[in-house]
């Protein structure tokens, strides 16, 4: 039966798509299942050369609300995003990537928050991160209360506090007007800059309440990065900031902070990833030029490079020390797992609905 809504669409949900037909049947179908009804679905497809139209096209005959637009050729994660966004008409849109969904009442409460904080640009929600066997584990407002940020509070917020995944937030449009579009030379961090842009000069609402699922997994776009582009695009998306005349100095001197903490963390996540537990050995390489770059590494990571240098001299040593990580981590997982179970009661559907 097909559904036909003749209202004025109030929001559009926009989804960038490449390749991944299942994963994006998923997210359409958490949109139609929103208790706010006006709203319409713009999918822009990224030139896949697989079943991606089709599954598409069987939404369609069925839902009036879901548009779909297939780029002549692959323009880029990024830009195919901006795409998007310079085609939204609406009081407001979201950006869902095609891997994770949003939980029902996420547009209902979106809106129903901007409408009743006219100074915020944005509304964010709790975001679920789960891993692919659908345990939860960790929410991305858990440090943050709720309540209105304003500038330039936000800014040190986001890097302290960790950002809002921009599946569960709602802009107004005007965002776009007054702070822009993504910024195409961060790659992998291009949410962290845009989010932080926004932040510098404006007023946004927090509510710890779930309203979308991150999926953590194998395929996932934030898993397949490169130590020494991620470090050197962190140093490039906090300069602004360090320079910037009108921020106070204590400010400056916390995102200095952040920023060494963040590249120590990068060091330890990769090295640990790629060169313990896996067999990249171009990454400790990449670790030691950093290291001999910088003079302030905290002694973790230090220790974890040599470390990765030592295993990595014998095969044997290699493959135990790799398997005993492997079940440490996911021991760790389990953990916070147990830790989580009942963190987000409010939402008991989260579990399985979307599975």
């Amino acid at each position: 039966m097909m559904t036909n809504i003749t209202s004025k669409p109030i929001v559009t949900v926009i989804i960038p798509t490449y390749k991944r037909p299942q994963l994006l049947k998923r997210a359409i179908e958490s949109v139609l299942h929103q208790t706010y009804p006006n709203f319409k679905i713009c999918i822009y497809d990224n030139a896949s050369n697989d079943s991606t139209a089709e599954v598409i096209a069987k939404f369609q005959r069925q839902d009036n609300r879901v548009f779909y637009h297939r780029q002549k050729k692959n323009i880029g994660a990024i830009n195919n995003f901006n795409y998007g966004m310079r085609q939204v008409s609406t009081p407001y849109f979201s950006l869902l990537a095609d891997d994770n969904v949003i939980l029902p009442d996420f547009l209902e409460t979106g809106i129903e928050s901007l409408k009743k904080y006219g100074e915020a640009i944005f509304f964010a929600s709790q975001t679920i991160r789960m891993d692919e066997r659908n345990n939860r584990l960790s929410g991305s407002l858990d440090k943050w209360k709720t309540g209105l940020v304003h500038p330039p509070n936000g800014i040190i917020n986001i890097l302290e506090k960790e950002i809002p995944i921009w599946d569960g937030v709602l802009f107004r449009r005007s965002v776009l007007n007054k702070v822009g579009y993504l910024n195409t030379d961060f790659n992998s961090s291009v949410d962290q800059d845009y989010m932080m842009r926004i932040a510098r000069y404006h007023t946004f609402y927090v509510l710890k309440k779930p309203g979308a699922i991150f999926y953590v997994h194998s395929n996932s776009w934030s898993t397949k990065l490169d130590l020494k582009i991620v470090v050197e695009t962190l140093e490039k998306r906090l300069a602004p900031w360090l320079t910037d005349n009108d921020l106070p100095d204590e400010f400056k001197t916390r995102i200095y902070k952040s920023l060494k903490i963040r590249r120590d963390a990068a060091i330890r996540r990769f090295v640990l990833n790629d060169a313990i537990i896996g067999t990249k050995s171009s990454t400790i390489k990449s670790a030691i030029q950093i290291k001999s770059k910088y003079n302030d590494l905290s002694f973790k990571a230090i220790r974890i490079i040599y470390l990765a240098k030592i295993i990595n001299y014998n095969s044997v040593i290699k493959k135990t020390i790799s398997n005993f990580m492997q079940f440490f981590i996911l021991f760790k997982h389990r953990f916070v797992f147990l830790k989580n179970l009942g963190k987000y009661r409010e939402q008991s559907l989260i579990k399985n609905l979307y599975s």
